[in-house]
């Protein structure tokens, strides 16, 4: 990689909250964004220069003003702020996004020192700074007396302390940070007292256009993801497309989009709009629309953009990702079953029929002014052409076209083949070149292919994705129980997960009578995701009781998080060191002398562990609970990265495919054991994630990508 020392000008408000905060966020930025200097220059802004104002009547941009100037000046290349100060409307030329790092956001309760709430006055005297605040206090202090709030954190408290307030209402956020939470008295629910969206967040503001804050917006925004619904019939979308939205925070759904996939969307969705229209009446202008897919996705929200249909047929999708490309925002675009086919193929009104029609045109009767045109021969024959069956006849195809005066060696022509396979390819040229391109990839692949012809085929459209891992191919080898979590991390990324899993799980039967005693052990200790899917699955097939199991012990948040996919929470876990020796020092510290522990493993883990735990508990079984058989894959897909999740998937591959297979690929190991095996056959890993865990895998390839395109 190379290196690079980038010296990036950061301001934040003087006060010491904003001095602090900003300080913790460099602190996390600093192991993302390597090779780069920040430097912070504290300022004030209206609201540390008069502290007089009521907050509830000042300007929007009371707090961010001077900084956001700053910035448009080229004084700052950002500023950073509590999130919840940015206006609704930022200056003309400023751009944002949130940083994922979000403190407590619910409001508390803050009285003097040594006091409770049954010391409080009949008319205890409030401090406000906020409407939402004043109608709380109203509502649970009929007869308080409220009164204008306002200085910093250490000011107010000050001022509460001094007799001049019996009782103050702020964000814990703020007093989290500054590492002074013994003065909160007591949390408000974010139910009886609702808080800004932004608060517990920091945003970063910068000048629209600056290339490096775009690409690191790319890092810490999730893609949007613009989806086919499929037409009319809720079935008809795809299972692409019920992924994004089980996966979804904002939904933004059109009039052709079935209601009932709205029900495929997590109970904790933030937000469902319905933008959608019908027969050109807009409930939500196309301007709106974009401006909630940019203040979502800014938030760092999975936004999707549901519509109906097929979005790439008269959708407006060339619209939206004009606009997405516009503030190189992350996307990914997931087609849909168009009413075309469901008023075709669904109904035997095939477009394609044996002796009565080898193709179709498709059109709309209006054009951009709404007006209705007649169709002439000539617009016909502009239209794009699309071959289906053609890749061993494309040079057919050409000369049958060239005949055509209207078509010249310079048309544009593309081959896709393979179209949303994880070998895909797609090869653009004209019809000069578009025969030999074609000739010397067919050679070796018997994919088929669409030959399309026209000015459409321009490799200038193909999408852009402006993500972190966009147009990477990651080979996932691991067991099933990987497969899902690490795709789903990976396509957060912009990349494009070919899911290859190398090793099979199959169930020890045998272990069943263990498990149905399991109500006799005091800890129950599993290291892998795949122990929990196993345990589970075959406590379900021996109808044994949940209720049985003892205190769980794991080894990484991995296994811990499958536990609470199942509603199930693990009693400890380490806090960093996810390995076998982390758990022991762990466990060492939390098992007594005279606990009984059952530990499960794979067939392939050694019994070294439960070995080694004997010398801290009374009693240590160990249990073989599945075992790892290799899964044979036909064939091997064109990657660019490979994600290796142990040591058994690194021997699969190198039995299947030979080590060759990965030469100049970028190879990814969770840990060290799975580095070990690569060792062992002669190789190396490009990375490492300091922690063993799926998630950590792929932030960490994540980080790597960022830092060598911010390396340009």
């Amino acid at each position: 990689m190379k290196h690079f020392m980038k010296k990036i000008i950061i301001g934040a408000r003087s006060s010491p909250l904003s001095l602090k905060q900003t300080n913790n966020a460099l602190e996390k930025l600093k192991d993302i964004v390597l090779d780069c200097e920040f430097a912070l220059i504290p300022m004030e802004s209206p609201g540390d220069e008069d502290l007089k104002t009521d907050l509830r009547s000042s300007d929007p941009d009371f707090f961010t003003r001077y900084l956001d100037e700053a910035v448009l000046s080229g004084e700052l290349d950002c500023a950073m702020h509590s999130a919840k100060d940015l206006p609704d409307i930022l200056s003309e030329g400023i751009d944002w996004f949130w940083l994922p790092w979000r403190e407590d956001p619910r409001d508390c309760i803050i009285l003097q020192k040594g006091k409770t709430l049954d010391d409080l006055p009949d008319n205890p005297r409030i401090g406000i700074s906020s409407d939402r605040r004043e109608q709380w206090s109203k509502k649970q202090f009929p007869n308080a007396i409220l009164e204008n709030l306002r200085g910093t954190i250490g000011q107010r408290l000050e001022q509460l302390d001094d007799d001049k307030f019996d009782l103050l209402i702020m964000a814990s956020a703020a007093l989290h940070r500054l590492e002074i939470k013994d003065r909160i008295c007591d949390y408000i629910s974010l139910t009886d007292l609702p808080v800004p969206d932004g608060q517990g967040y920091l945003a970063v503001t910068y000048k629209k256009g600056n290339a490096f804050f775009d690409k690191l917006r790319q890092f810490f925004v999730k893609p949007v993801s613009l989806v086919g619904a499929g037409s009319g019939d809720a079935s008809y979308i795809t299972v692409a497309g019920i992924t994004a939205l089980n996966d979804c925070d904002v939904c933004l759904y059109d009039a052709l989009a079935n209601p009932k996939l709205l029900e495929h969307l997590p109970a904790d969705t933030q937000h469902i709009v319905y933008v959608g229209k019908r027969g050109g009446k807009h409930s939500v202008s196309v301007k709106e629309i974009e401006r909630l897919i940019l203040e979502h996705s800014r938030r760092g929200r999975h936004v999707v953009r549901l519509k109906g249909g097929d979005p790439g047929i008269f959708g407006r999708l060339q619209e939206e990702l004009n606009f997405l490309d516009e503030h190189a925002l992350p996307y990914t675009v997931i087609p849909g079953v168009s009413s075309l086919f469901a008023a075709t193929t669904g109904t035997g009104l095939l477009l394609t029929r044996q002796d009565v029609s080898r193709g179709f045109t498709v059109a709309t009767p209006r054009k951009v002014d709404k007006t209705i045109v007649k169709m002439t021969p000539e617009e016909r024959l502009r239209m794009p052409l699309v071959f289906f069956m053609s890749v061993y006849r494309v040079r057919d195809i050409k000369e049958h076209i060239l005949e055509d005066e209207q078509y010249s060696l310079e048309t544009k022509a593309a081959m896709v083949f393979g179209a949303s396979l994880p070998e895909e390819k797609i090869i653009t040229g004209t019809l000069d070149d578009i025969c030999e391109k074609v000739e010397a990839f067919s050679n070796d692949t018997d994919l088929p292919g669409l030959l399309i012809i026209g000015p459409i085929a321009d490799a200038k459209f193909l999408y852009k994705h402006n993500s972190i891992l966009a147009a990477k191919r990651i080979l996932i080898t691991g067991s099933p129980s990987i497969q899902k979590s690490a795709a789903r991390l990976i396509h957060n990324y912009g990349g494009k997960p070919i899911e290859f899993p190398l090793i099979d799980i199959s169930p020890e039967h045998g272990a069943i009578e263990t498990l149905s005693n399991m109500e006799s052990y005091d800890w129950l200790i599993l290291t892998s995701p795949s122990a929990v899917d196993t345990l589970l699955h075959l406590m379900k097939s021996a109808r044994i009781d949940l209720r049985q199991l003892p205190k769980i012990m794991v080894c990484g948040s991995g296994t811990a998080e499958k536990f609470a996919d199942n509603g199930i929470c693990v009693d400890a876990m380490p806090e960093s060191e996810f390995s076998a020796a982390g758990l022991l020092a762990f466990a060492d510290q939390h098992i007594k002398p005279s606990d009984k522990v059952l530990r499960l493993r794979s067939k392939l883990a050694k019994e070294t562990l439960s070995n080694d735990l004997r010398k801290i508990a009374g009693t240590v079984d160990d249990c073989i609970l599945y075992a790892n058989t290799e899964k044979q894959q036909e064939m091997l897909y064109e990657f660019d990265i490979i994600y290796f999740s142990s040591g058994s998937t690194v021997d699969s591959f190198i039995n299947q495919f030979g080590k060759d297979a990965l030469q100049d690929k970028f190879i990814l190991a969770i840990g060290k054991p799975t580095l070990h095996s690569l060792e062992k056959h002669g190789l190396k890993a490009d990375l490492v994630p300091e922690q063993s865990t799926t998630n950590a895998s792929i932030y960490a390839l994540a980080v790597h990508e960022l830092n060598k395109e911010l390396a340009k």
